[in-house]
């Protein structure tokens, strides 16, 4: 389960903002998990609350939306949104000389912080 390691650097990450932004705890985070980031919602959910005991999550509540695949055609040069991520194709040429813009993003999309020292 690979999600354990994305929160445990989730964890990391936030810890050396939290020193740069001087925030002491974490109260809410909300992710972006792209379609074809190979992340799955519900395995965080499982691990989140155990893998961020003792750190500045603890007890943060975890919020998280999905990023929809965007994709841009090497070929016509347009830009389009496959509804399936085994058909990533453009959708206007049927070309499948594409390059993902979107859709493959782990990311930190908000953060609500206690900064009471």
């Amino acid at each position: 389960m690979h999600e354990v390691s994305l929160v445990t650097a989730l964890i990391d990450q936030i810890q050396e903002v939290a020193v740069q932004q001087h925030f002491t705890r974490v109260e809410k985070i909300h992710l972006g998990i792209g379609v074809l980031s190979g992340v799955n919602g519900d395995c965080i959910d499982f691990c989140f609350s155990e893998v961020t005991k003792d750190s500045i999550l603890s007890g943060a509540t975890l919020s998280y939306e999905s990023i929809p695949i965007q994709i841009l055609c090497k070929t016509c040069e347009k830009t389009s949104n496959p509804r399936e991520p085994n058909d990533l194709r453009c959708e206007y040429c049927r070309s499948g000389d594409i390059r993902v813009q979107r859709g493959k993003d782990f990311l930190i999309l908000n953060l609500e912080v206690d900064t009471e020292v």
